[in-house]
């Protein structure tokens, strides 16, 4: 009942007992047409109750953050007395807190005898994860607001249904990359025969070539002609880490901003013919942090699936050294560190492999605009490069200005 209807049966008790004890015709009409209000709401939630059910779909049910998901609410049975319905959507992955997320629709249903309607919304996922999604609630209301009850026989029917929220994988854009136009291989990666020291493979011999380029033992061999290709493909590890805990209370935006910081890089290392390894730090989803190898798209598949389960939580202590003691820094010559809160020793082995002529880089994941002294102190320095990432949308470049 809600808090008029609450009002009206205090009302309706007040004139009926001042009507009885008095005799007063005028209240005790009073008392009966309210009465009737009553009953008729009564009556008219009770049928729409005993008569009505309801259901959800969605459109889909793996998606990634950021995409709009689309809801279908189909109410069918019979109205015999008309009703209003309400109900409560809130996006994917919303806490119960953040109620002004929520979207809130009302609509009447008149009497009849064939009620089959569709209701369409959508909204956008927000963070990355699994969760269930529909509605939130859904109520019937009778015309005098008196009354309002959810609809008890859609208890049956889940109003919620589960899906995938998938990180976004977002296009690292690097003004220095650039991509041979043969063997597939990026020009960085191929030196000329008059300049290369390993033999990679040889081919036939084309127009143009270098007589210094042919194998003539194979030419003899083979009766034709075959030229050697001098191939040094600079093909170093990337070691990429992930640390799941962050001094901020927002969990989630950290979490979607890390995920899609390491599944970007992953792909765009993937997509360079790089090997990589990633890890994560202080996950506490599993019973151990994740360690595997991107070699290909199939490995970014499977990364992203990790990347959907992984638990971020709260922690004040910073990434040590010591929490990274199974890495072997000194044999990895490309490192990126993904964190909300790295240490000064950490920041200063991320200089020293740029000393020694490797590459590494922080991303200092954060949703606020206070930095911690060690950032501070990195961000001056002119050894491994820091950068501030403060949403999802700046991935895409400010990542690919920095590899």
């Amino acid at each position: 009942m809600t808090i008029r209807g609450i009002i009206c049966v205090l009302v309706e008790l007040l004139f009926l007992t001042v009507a009885l004890g008095t005799g007063i015709r005028e209240l005790l009409v009073v008392a009966v047409c309210l009465g009737a209000a009553l009953l008729y709401s009564v009556i008219s939630i009770l049928f729409a109750q005993l008569t009505l059910s309801a259901s959800v779909d969605i459109d889909k049910s793996e998606l990634c953050r950021g995409e709009a998901l689309n809801y279908t609410l189909h109410i069918k049975g019979i109205v015999i007395l008309p009703v209003t319905a309400f109900l409560t959507i809130a996006p994917p992955g919303a806490k119960r807190r953040e109620r002004n997320k929520r979207r809130r629709h009302a609509f009447s249903l008149s009497p009849s005898l064939f009620v089959n309607r569709e209701y369409d919304f959508s909204l956008e996922c927000e963070h990355r994860g699994y969760f269930k999604a529909g509605l939130s609630s859904l109520r019937l209301r009778d015309l005098f607001g008196i009354i309002s009850l959810p609809l008890i026989r859609s208890l049956k029917t889940p109003y919620k249904l589960p899906i995938t929220v998938f990180p976004t994988i977002h296009k690292i854009h690097n003004a220095d990359e650039k991509t041979s136009t043969s063997e597939g291989f990026a020009t960085t990666q191929i030196k000329s025969a008059e300049r290369g020291e390993l033999l990679g493979d040889t081919r036939l011999y084309m127009q143009g070539d270098s007589l210094k380029r042919i194998h003539w033992k194979q030419s003899a061999r083979t009766r034709q002609l075959h030229t050697r290709q001098f191939e040094v493909q600079e093909n170093p590890q990337v070691l990429i880490v992930l640390d799941a805990a962050c001094r901020e209370d927002d969990t989630g935006s950290i979490a979607d901003i890390a995920t899609e910081t390491a599944i970007s890089l992953a792909k765009y290392y993937s997509n360079n013919n790089k090997s990589v390894r990633f890890i994560t730090v202080r996950n506490k989803s599993y019973a151990e942090n994740e360690d595997l190898w991107i070699k290909n798209d199939r490995d970014v598949y499977v990364l992203l699936h990790k990347l959907v389960g992984i638990t971020f939580y709260k922690d004040e202590d910073t990434l040590d050294l010591w929490q990274l003691r199974d890495v072997d820094f000194k044999s990895t010559s490309t490192v990126r560190v993904i964190s909300n809160n790295p240490s000064i020793e950490l920041l200063n082995t991320l200089e020293e492999i740029v000393s020694r002529n490797g590459l590494a880089s922080c991303f200092v994941t954060q949703t606020v605009e206070e930095i911690t002294p060690a950032v501070e102190r990195a961000l001056a320095s002119n050894g491994a490069r820091t950068v501030i990432l403060n949403s999802c949308k700046d991935i895409g470049v400010k990542v690919g200005a920095v590899l």
